[in-house]
């Protein structure tokens, strides 16, 4: 496994317990749009198959996630290259990464149901009817798209060889467009901890509409009237374990498919 699929497989790792799909590359994505590659590609935008879609939006909260500092600066903060003086700068430790401003945005299956085009897109309507061959398993529907602003938390070390470097992280923060701050306020130079973080709120994590149930899946993952031969859709529930289990196995063969 390379380099990157690596950061790609602890970044997801990091959002499975929570039944979410991190966002690899903010692009605007809303619920409602229709996309592959984990969220990387839009197969359709929310107004080609939907008409007078309005997502509810509410104010929400993510976990804190605890993550390597080049996972956590590539995909957290959007850190184009990640080379050895940008860590050095974070101390090679590890970080928790948490979220500021967080929104959601949802559409109910009701929702999609009744402001669908079925002649624009008649897979999507498949799809709604719960046809588990009406797209291929990457591409997904999202119902819950989570924004927010993305914030890395850097502690010092206690050991002999310290932890960051703030000179680097100041340059670090000037070259990508970063917020740096003194965790709890204050002097930066003095502060135990300190914070590193993105000025804009961006999408971070989406739920889908359906999660694909796979034939030879565990038994766990379906109802008990449902074959355990043929592929099944289930509208998802990040309350139901069975569906965040089957999500997570989703994410592991997308993560399949990007390395090829």
């Amino acid at each position: 496994m390379s380099n990157q699929h690596q950061l790609i497989a602890e970044y997801l790792d990091a959002f499975k317990p929570h039944g979410m799909v991190p966002i690899l590359i903010p692009l605007g994505q809303e619920a409602g749009d229709v996309m592959d590659r984990l969220g990387e590609e839009f197969i359709c935008r929310r107004t080609d198959c939907f008409t007078d879609l309005t997502p509810r939006e509410s104010p929400s909260a993510l976990p804190n996630l605890e993550l390597g500092t080049a996972a956590a600066a590539h995909f957290g903060l959007r850190v184009s290259q990640v080379g050895e003086a940008e860590l050095r700068a974070m101390g090679g430790n590890r970080v928790i990464l948490r979220f500021d401003n967080v929104t959601a945005e949802a559409v109910s299956q009701a929702a999609f149901r009744q402001s669908l085009r079925p002649d624009a897109c008649p897979d999507i309507a498949r799809l709604l009817a719960k046809d588990p061959d009406s797209l291929q398993d990457g591409i997904v529907l999202l119902a819950q798209v989570f924004r927010a602003r993305r914030i890395m938390r850097l502690e010092k070390r206690r050991e002999a060889k310290g932890g960051f470097a703030l000179s680097g992280l100041q340059a670090m923060a000037e070259r990508f467009g970063l917020r740096l701050r003194a965790a709890a306020g204050g002097d930066l130079k003095r502060a135990e901890t300190i914070e590193l973080g993105t000025t804009e709120s961006l999408p971070v994590a989406f739920r889908p509409a359906f999660v694909r149930i796979e034939p030879g899946q565990l038994a766990s993952f379906r109802a008990v009237d449902e074959p355990a031969d043929r592929a099944v859709l289930h509208e998802f529930s990040a309350g139901r374990d069975s569906d965040v289990a089957a999500l997570g196995a989703w994410m592991d063969r997308q993560l399949s498919r990007l390395r090829r």
